[in-house]
């Protein structure tokens, strides 16, 4: 609602932070339906308060990253090296080194239209404007001795990512409850017997960071390296870090966060830098033999490892919850673990028996579902007990959910498992298997197979198919452009309108600087925008307030001091600041969570950044948390 003109500033109040005010790769000697090479098979914040998926993001070219503009909508052009894939060439069904149900037949791709997405608003950062003293809508002497953001001039000032004031709830911020939420414009694919993450940006497919997926200070007992950590299953969270599950066939299986940017590593040897793996001649490749481009056990970025379940269990299943927890399956004795990600070190605080061996795990509500590789698939009622609702899914290998809930698994065919029905799932005949599966913003759903990759509508129907060269795991991009994985490379194919045939498929290397190519595997959420737009809906807004005093100490932030201000049952809000005495440098500064009106660590600087998450965790709300106002304060 439009705010009263004359309402009074209410400086008491408590800051409300919650409702309550086939296989994998193969082994030789434990494989099953694994592949690779050799061995072949087949990521939330740290604090409940924290996340990210910002539509505008900025890194120095220490952490590897990009700085691009991460519009829901706008298909950036692909780098030089990229080439394009004929959608209409002849694919065939199989995969050399992933002995998945398959059959090994022969398909002919259809269709090509250019893409048409839509998504969040990026407007300008920085304000320069001193509020004190002065009537803003209505507030009277607001914030003094600070920045206060309140009407909707206020908001336009900061970065929109699917949060709005439309009329007639202006002058206020709301998620836009049929919006997505952008990922950060980059993804990482485990190089599974190499025992490393690639990370790539999305907008131009370069090769932006490689990482070790094992961090031996932290877990010595922990499988590390070539052919014996053997990663796949990635996820990355709202900040744009990302969580690694170690399989480790044969040794102790891990789980891994490595952060995705500058803001989120840590200065260990103390130099006053990053020190982390990075393209430091901009050629779009990373040299693993460049110690310029590849740190190793030494990069700043790699974060923790902590050991997963029993030795030789086999990590297989990953997913987070939106609310600080990580969700880890083991194969070999069918536990769900869920780990408490705020703890330091992070700590296992639950373990459930499934009845089934978890093969993939998607997180939305109060459900954990499970695919589990043939065996019957799982949700989890997390809210009643941990009970426990099984149904046929013949083959079943990757793993997704839709927007209603629904289970998506890729397996003898297309299949959608309605736990709400039960019974057997629906199977759509695709003359083949399906492998890696994702929902879009649409609720299209985007299947992968061994060099085919489907479009269909919600209900199963074919759209359309592109060619895409030994494709298996998929994912959904920043711009809604669908990201595929195969064994040896990676694509962007284009999304096309909704409703319409895929367009073509680009591809992005994910090889070596000297011509060789890891084995890539990864099913999971590594974009992550499974994360933010299905297992929680996410919205954000961060804004720049430059105070032109260095000396600038920031120290409260008060938030929803007006009657607009809401937060319903099943919703939360979350806030982060930081400062520096130069704009640029405020990629560098780690976040500092605000869990109450008083900032209880130092943030000091000209420059402030401020950023506001509006979170909807129950999955069957349709009514959005509201952001009132903020005032971040100084001394």
């Amino acid at each position: 609602m439009r705010k009263n003109m004359h309402k009074l500033w209410a400086f008491g109040c408590v800051l409300a932070l919650a409702s309550a005010c086939n296989g994998d790769d193969t082994v030789a000697s434990a494989s099953e339906g694994e592949s690779g090479s050799s061995t072949t098979e087949d990521s939330s914040a740290t604090a409940t308060t924290t996340a990210s998926g910002t539509a505008t993001d900025s890194a120095t070219s220490n952490s590897g990253s990009e700085s691009n503009s991460a519009t829901m909508g706008t298909t950036e052009d692909p780098s030089a090296t990229a080439t394009a894939t004929d959608p209409t060439a002849t694919a065939t069904d199989t995969d050399p080194t992933d002995t998945n149900p398959t059959t090994g037949e022969t398909d002919s791709t259809t269709g090509d239209t250019t893409g048409d997405t839509t998504g969040v608003t990026d407007s300008t950062t920085g304000d320069t404007d001193s509020t004190t003293g002065d009537t803003t809508g209505g507030v009277e002497t607001p914030c003094e001795d600070g920045k206060l953001w309140t009407l909707d001039a206020d908001w336009d000032m900061g970065t929109l990512n699917n949060v709005n004031h439309d009329d007639p709830n202006n002058d206020q911020l709301q998620v836009t409850l049929d919006g997505v939420s952008a990922p950060k414009p980059y993804m990482f694919i485990a190089q599974t017997s190499e025992g490393k993450a690639l990370k790539i940006g999305t907008p131009t497919g370069k090769q932006l960071a490689r990482y070790p997926t094992t961090l031996l200070s932290d877990c010595p007992s922990c499988a590390e390296g070539l052919n014996k950590a053997y990663p796949s299953r990635v996820i990355v969270d709202f900040e744009g870090d990302v969580y690694i599950a170690n399989r480790a066939f044969g040794g102790q299986g891990a789980l891994t966060k490595i952060g995705g940017e500058n803001s989120s590593c840590v200065d260990r040897n103390n130099n006053g830098k990053i020190d982390t793996s990075n393209d430091a001649n901009d050629d779009g490749l990373i040299d693993i033999n460049d110690p310029a481009e590849y740190f190793g056990q030494a990069d700043e970025c790699l974060l923790w490892t902590i050991p997963v379940g029993a030795v030789n269990t086999y990590p297989r299943a990953l997913t987070l919850d939106g609310q600080g927890n990580a969700w880890v399956g083991t194969y070999v004795d069918k536990k769900a673990y869920r780990i408490d990600l705020t703890m330091d070190p992070p700590e296992v605080v639950e373990t459930i028996t499934l009845p089934s061996s978890p093969y993939g795990f998607v997180h939305r509500g109060n459900y954990l579902y499970s695919s589990a590789l043939g065996q019957p698939v799982m949700r989890v009622d997390l809210a009643n007990n941990n009970a426990i609702t099984t149904m046929s899914a013949p083959g079943n290998y990757g793993i997704a959910v839709d927007q209603n809930g629904i289970g998506i698994f890729g397996g003898s065919g297309l299949l959608r498992c309605d736990f709400d029905k039960g019974g057997a799932c629906q199977q759509i005949n695709i003359g083949g298997s399906m492998n890696g599966v994702a929902v879009d913003q649409y609720g299209q759903i985007w299947g992968s197979r061994s060099g085919v990759v489907y479009k269909f509508k919600n209900d199963g129907t074919v759209l359309g198919t592109v060619s895409a060269p030994g494709s298996y795991g998929i994912a959904i991009g920043h711009d809604n452009d669908p990201r595929v994985i195969s064994h040896n490379t990676a694509y962007r194919i284009e999304a096309g309108k909704e409703g319409a045939p895929p367009g073509n498929a680009i591809e992005y290397s994910t090889k070596h600087k000297n011509g060789t190519s890891p084995s890539n595997y990864t099913y999971s959420d590594f974009t992550g925008f499974g994360a933010q737009n299905i297992s929680i809906k996410k919205g954000e807004w961060k804004a720049v307030y430059d105070s032109e005093d260095e000396t600038s100490e920031w120290v409260s932030l008060l938030t929803n001091q007006e009657p607009e201000g809401n937060i319903p049952p099943g919703t939360f809000i979350t806030y982060q600041v930081r400062a520096a005495n130069t704009e640029a440098d405020l990629a560098n500064e780690p976040w500092v969570v605000v869990e109450g009106e008083v900032i209880d660590k130092f943030v000091g600087g000209r420059f402030a950044e401020v950023q506001a998450r509006l979170l909807i965790e129950d999955e069957e709300l349709n009514e959005s948390p509201v952001l009132s106002d903020i005032c971040l304060k100084k001394i």
